[in-house]
């Protein structure tokens, strides 16, 4: 049975989503160009923000889906076979002042993972590869499974 993980957005997320608004409802207030150009640039954020939660919760796409055959992760993109995963290991990532804990998954080819990804998340997995040494960086929070559980599924099948 595949191992299925979606985004539950948090607090924080909903927070940030909630202030992504505040543009929006601005440039309506303001009106003209100068408004309409506040709106719009407000909408793109909010769009940027809103996509992977309204996609992974309402739509039911999953950020990870773990099989027998390997894992996808049908929003970043790259689908990767069992043989093509050296290794899975936590790390943990500075955000400011806070440290996130990470999972980090080593494909055996981390330029081809690069070139699977979105095209627009490619300047991320580049700066993943050069910063944590792969391009597959998954961040805790929001997720419907621990990093435990990822982790010990992934490490089920490829040990």
């Amino acid at each position: 049975m595949p191992m299925l993980v979606r985004i539950r957005p948090d607090t924080r997320y909903l927070t940030l989503l909630g202030l992504a608004c505040v543009p929006v409802l601005l440039g309506v207030l303001m009106r003209g160009r100068s408004g309409l150009a506040v709106s719009v640039a407000g909408a793109a954020f909010l769009l940027l923000l809103g996509y992977p939660v309204v996609v992974s919760t309402l739509l039911r796409v999953p950020v990870l889906v773990i099989t027998d055959e390997g894992l996808r992760m049908p929003l970043m993109g790259p689908a990767l076979g069992w043989d093509e995963i050296a290794d899975v290991r936590e790390d943990v990532k500075v955000t400011g002042s806070r440290p996130v804990p990470v999972l980090l998954i080593d494909p055996t080819e981390p330029q081809d993972a690069v070139w699977r990804m979105r095209p627009w998340l490619r300047g991320e997995g580049r700066a993943n590869l050069a910063r944590f040494g792969t391009p597959i960086v998954i961040q805790g929070a929001s997720l419907s499974s621990s990093l435990d559980d990822i982790h010990a599924a992934i490490r089920d099948h490829i040990t």
